[in-house]
């Protein structure tokens, strides 16, 4: 059962961040000419555009990750690791304040775009990292450790 579960997990993590990275892709390249098209018709400026694009281009970044960790967290959840959760949320919480910082100074507004897509990506690897090391436990017969 555990193989069926970990071979579920590794195909369709792998189909929503292959997806995610492709809507991210598209999104990222059109995200300008998106942003102009729709708002920039009197309300919006060239200059507000050219932000708003790069904010949400860093933005759609975290898509791939968002999608992964959706369902590795569902299943953190089910194997009744919470408290690994709990962790996850507290380290991310510290490194998206920290990453903040760093990248507006960097990038202005669009650093806290930048700074949240890689959060996602890390938060996606912790989570991911915790759940198959329980699910090789549980397969070996361990699952207490």
């Amino acid at each position: 059962a555990w193989d069926s579960i970990s071979h579920t997990l590794r195909t369709y993590v792998r189909l929503l961040v292959v997806g995610g990275a492709i809507l991210a892709l598209f999104l990222f390249l059109v995200s300008e000419p998106l942003v102009s098209l729709l708002f920039e018709r009197g309300a919006f400026s060239s200059a507000d555009a050219q932000i708003v694009s790069q904010v949400q281009a860093f933005y759609v970044l975290q898509l791939p990750w968002y999608f992964g960790g959706m369902l590795v967290v569902r299943l953190l959840s089910a194997l009744s690791m919470n408290a690994v959760l709990a962790k996850v949320a507290a380290v991310n919480f510290v490194v998206n304040i920290l990453l903040n910082l760093v990248f507006m100074r960097w990038l202005g507004v669009a650093g806290i775009a930048l700074a949240t897509s890689l959060v996602y990506l890390g938060s996606f690897l912790l989570c991911w990292y915790a759940v198959t090391r329980k699910l090789a436990a549980l397969k070996s017969g361990n699952g207490a450790r």
